[in-house]
């Protein structure tokens, strides 16, 4: 130093608040001091005599930032080599040992901040979010620590949800006393699991206890850990767990802490643990993190794409993330680009750089033993989604029980997802995978024996089930001894569970399965008005039976679309498929089908408002099957047919025989429907309580057996009963609660049945235009299906609506219209409306002789059905006053015809 800085003062160390801190005021001081070179200063503290020599480098190293602490005498002898005096050299000293417990102090705090950073492109998770914020609140009403365990599939997003989760919990204010986190890496490819002893120790060092305090075994450990952290709000992640046992012992026990546990496998067996599962991200999640992951002006540019992107990703989280990659290092591609690439090489596709979703899936596959791995490459092969224990112990070979223990522990490592009670499921992306390793690791014969074992219990099954649903379906018995419809209790929900497997197997397993599981499954797809979905099945075994050359089989699909074509109010097109059944069945001499056929022949003309065509050809299968078990369905419909025709009595002796057979044989839908039928009838003939009661149990009996169509035409049922009591109030919702089952069914025929019936409830409580407004739809609607019987129910209808609402013009032509079709239906009470409305109208009109005649024949007709409405027109004919001589003038047209007697059967002889 020259003369003029000895009268500088050496800068202060001042109260630094790091050793990095005090580092830098020590480069300050040499700064002073000329900067002498750090040989110099080595040879000047080297020839102190208080201390040992020291190299350039060390002295170096002091200045040097980063550092967690110094050499204090080394520190003492350098800024006396620096020239300071004695008093100012204990006043650097001091500094020294304050930056060092200043360092401590932010090392401990710093050790009890542990949580890793959180992803910038975090999306989603809002409602897990909430249940994990209502599991906390929850566990504050209680004595303990609240524990959460994160379960789910590979690549769901555990850990980031997990840490995103904690840093939430954190910014809110909560937990901030300790924030604990540490991989156990449960899942690793190249490194075991950690050992929680040695998760304990490093705990241990971070909450400041020294190494040489840490008890030696695991219990001491956990201990010390766990009295450590009681009384203080911490929060502490465990992230990747192997199994239960690896976090036993770390798990705080203080009410004031938070553990989240994220694992591939189920933690249940833990005490006290709160599981959340993590579902694939939802399309919007999956859209969302897309959107931040990838270039947003690509994503944009074509949002089909991009959907088709997350859909070909299944929407798991970091296929989603990897696509994301893609893009963003293509700098050419669009995402249509990606969502090409994405379809041609499948799973393979989503990767980016050295990561891919293959080998996370991977991780969670080598974990199974040899005989469970072979399980879950087979189950690959099952035809549909829904895994069954059933199905599963036909495609594996194993035990039903069995069966159901696999899937479960499949289920506990997030290998398949729940899909039901008793169903299990394959995310997309791991059946593909699965279905990788089945091809790679089982020879074809392997796989062909068990798609067979699975096809075969899904149709000898399927006979047993349909066998003892509708036992007067006639389906041949495979003779497989007692149906285990194992683990449900009965064969109805059997089929509810497994039918679209059934129909998986029908699509894809060849055409002797195609043929044989439309035949099987038939009559179960009309009852729950999947009548879309059998026609294509039908068609598609009609093509098949004719490939194979099955003359029977083609034949019974023809008569199985022929029957959906009759329920769907397609009549031209059910009377060809079911003329050509008819020929058919004939040839090959099948007696029995050539009934089945007649009947269902009858059942299209009877719906197609050709009443007493339909009578006939019932009558015609019924001498064929006399005593046959389908004989008590024929019954039913010609019980339905007499109803129409006014043949009251005789439509109850029809039906009550249909129901005692039916009964006999445990046809429970059949005898719901004949049941509905039985009970209408009855309110036509004024027993009002015989008939609720006759309905209300073909109500629950449709319910109970999943029949959709019986259950609407029994609440259509009750609607009438309260109509023919007074009580139109009272019908509407039922009618509404029908048309919403008819529409969600695709039964045209009866929707419009169901709207015709609120249109007739809101006229009789005077609502009129609102009647109108329904009753113009209905119209619209029964003249598309040609339902000339419906369409003269809805005419009488809106004639008296327009006839009240004062338009008598318009409504005497819907009454004209509605006399001249049932002259053609032989619709009996409907002509006696037309006659009753049509005498009104031209009562207001002025034409007394005309409305006369009319009213007349109305009254006429009612008696002789024995209808309370014949005193309706008697009071409208009494009003008119005695007959006069005379011809007044009448307004042009003519009047309504009353048609010729309809059929008139004998029930006692068929």
């Amino acid at each position: 130093m020259n003369s003029d800085d000895q009268t500088r003062q050496p800068p202060a160390p001042g109260r630094p608040h790091s050793v990095d801190e005090f580092a830098g005021a020590l480069k300050a001081l040499w700064a002073w001091a000329d900067m002498p070179s750090y040989r110099v200063l080595a040879k000047r503290i080297s020839a102190d005599a208080e201390g040992t020599a020291v190299s350039h480098s060390t002295v170096a190293d002091i200045f040097k930032p980063g550092r967690r602490r110094l050499d204090i005498d080394l520190v003492v002898r350098l800024v006396r080599a620096l020239g300071l005096t004695p008093a100012q050299v204990i006043v650097w000293r001091d500094a020294c040992v304050t930056a060092h417990a200043a360092t401590q102090r932010a090392e401990s705090v710093e050790a009890l901040r542990q949580l890793p950073h959180e992803l910038a492109a975090f999306v989603g998770r809002d409602r897990e979010l909430a249940e994990l914020r209502r599991a906390i609140a929850e566990s504050g009403d209680t004595a303990g620590p609240c524990v959460v365990a994160v379960e789910g599939m590979a690549g769901i997003g555990k850990t980031q949800f997990a840490i995103h989760a904690a840093h939430e919990l954190v910014r809110a204010g909560h937990y901030a006393d300790v924030q604990l986190f540490t991989n156990l890496r449960g899942f690793d490819r190249q490194r075991a699991p950690i050992d929680p002893s040695e998760v304990l120790d490093s705990f241990l060092r971070r909450l400041g206890v020294p190494g040489s305090r840490i008890p030696a075994d695991l219990d001491g450990r956990a201990a010390m850990y766990r009295d450590r952290l009681d009384g203080r709000a911490a929060i502490v992640v465990l992230d990747n767990v192997v199994d239960e046992d690896q976090v036993r012992d770390l798990l705080p026990t203080g009410p004031r802490s938070l553990t989240i546990m994220t694992s591939r496998r189920s933690l249940a067996g833990l005490a006290h643990v709160r599981q959340l599962v993590l579902p694939a991200f939802s399309p919007d999640e999956a859209l969302e993190l897309l959107h931040a992951a990838a270039s947003a002006d690509k994503v944009n540019a074509d949002r089909r794409a991009t959907i088709e992107i997350a859909e070909l990703c299944g929407h798991l989280p970091i296929a989603v993330a990897l696509a994301s990659q893609r893009l963003r290092a293509r700098s050419s591609w669009t995402v249509r680009n990606l969502a090409d690439y994405l379809r041609t090489h499948g799973l393979d596709g989503l990767s980016a750089g050295g990561s891919t979703v293959r080998a996370v899936f991977e991780l969670s596959y080598r974990e199974l033993d040899a005989e469970q791995g072979r399980h879950y490459r087979l189950l690959a092969l099952h035809p549909g989604d829904a895994l069954t224990p059933g199905s599963v112990a036909a495609i594996t070979g194993l035990a039903p029980a069995a069966a159901q223990a696999f899937l479960e522990s499949m289920l506990d490592q997030n290998l398949l997802q729940q899909r039901g009670s008793n169903a299990y499921e394959f995310h997309d992306l791991l059946r593909a995978f699965a279905r990788g390793l089945v091809l790679e690791e089982e020879d074809e014969a392997t796989r062909q024996a068990a798609l067979r074992r699975v096809f075969d219990h899904y149709l000898a099954t399927a006979t047993a089930a349909i066998r003892e649903l509708y036992p007067y379906r006639g389906i041949p018995d495979r003779a497989t001894g007692r149906a285990e419809y194992f683990p449900h209790p009965d064969a109805r929900t059997w089929l509810t569970e497994e039918s679209p497997s059934l129909l998986a197997v029908a699509r894809s397993a060849g055409p002797r399965y195609t043929v044989e599981m439309a035949g099987i499954l038939s009559q179960h797809l009309q009852a729950g008005g999947h009548f879309g979905v059998n026609e294509q099945l039908q068609l598609a075994a009609a093509a098949a039976a004719g490939e194979l050359g099955d003359l029977a089989g083609r034949y019974t699909a023809l008569l199985n679309l022929g029957t959906n074509y009759a329920w769907t109010s397609l009549h031209a097109d059910a009377l060809r498929c079911l003329a050509e059944a008819l020929d058919g069945f004939r040839a090959l001499g099948d007696r029995r089908a050539e009934a089945e056929v007649l009947s269902t022949i009858g059942l299209s003309y009877d719906m197609s408002s050709e009443l007493l065509a339909g009578v006939s050809h019932y009558t015609a299968a019924l001498a064929i099957l006399d005593d046959d078990a389908g004989a008590g369905r024929v019954m039913g419909n010609l019980g339905f047919a007499c109803e129409r025709l006014g043949r009251y009595e005789e439509s109850l002796v029809w039906s009550q025989r249909a129901v005692q057979r039916l009964e006999a044989i445990n046809a429970q839908v059949a005898v719901g429907r004949v049941l509905t039928n039985l009970g209408r009838t009855l309110a036509w003939t004024g027993r009002i309580e015989e008939a609720t009661g006759k309905l209300e149990q073909a109500l629950t009996l449709s319910r109970s057996t999943g029949d959709r169509t019986g259950e609407g035409a029994a609440l259509m049922g009750l609607a009438f009963v309260h109509a023919r009591a007074g009580r139109p109030s009272r019908g509407i919702p039922l009618c509404q609660q029908a048309l919403e089952i008819f529409d969600s069914t695709g039964n045209r025929a009866d929707e419009c049945r169901a709207m015709s019936r609120i249109g007739t409830c809101l006229l009789e409580l005077g609502e009129i235009t609102e009647a109108l407004a329904v009753l113009t739809q209905a119209l619209d609607n029964s003249r598309v299906i040609a339902d000339r019987v419906l369409q003269a129910q809805v005419l009488n209808s809106m004639g008296a609506a327009l006839l009240r609402s004062g338009d008598p013009e318009p409504a005497l032509e819907c009454h004209r219209e509605a006399a001249e079709l049932t002259a053609m239906t032989g619709d009996r009470y409907e002509a006696a409306r037309a006659q009753r409305y049509l005498g009104e109208t031209f009562t207001d009109l002025g034409d007394l002789v005309t409305a006369r005649e009319h009213l007349e024949r109305a009254v006429q007709e009612f008696q002789a059905l024995g209808q309370p409405e014949a005193a309706i027109a008697q009071a409208a004919l009494g009003r008119l006053g005695p007959a006069l001589p005379g011809r007044p003038v009448r307004l042009p047209g003519r009047p309504g015809l009353v048609p010729a007697s309809p059929w008139g059967g004998d029930p006692d002889r068929p």
